[in-house]
């Protein structure tokens, strides 16, 4: 699918179709991770428990110190 940036503000964005969202499984206020893989961006959805699991093991060191 080809999309067009559009002005969002003082950014660019683009607008994913509902139809889109309904193939990704996701409603308007699903949260999303956006990689940047191979030249281009890579979109999924995400649970408030895979951020809680990426941001864990990321800060792991710190948040064991801080449970002591």
């Amino acid at each position: 699918m080809i999309k067009h940036l559009v002005n969002i503000g003082n950014s660019k964005g683009f607008i994913v179709d509902k139809t889109m969202l309904g193939l990704m499984k996701m409603t308007d206020d699903d949260a999303i991770d956006i990689e940047f893989r191979d030249g281009g961006l890579f979109i999924k959805p995400v649970t408030m428990k895979d951020i809680y699991k990426k941001r864990s093991t990321i800060h792991r060191k710190s948040l064991n110190k801080l449970g002591e």
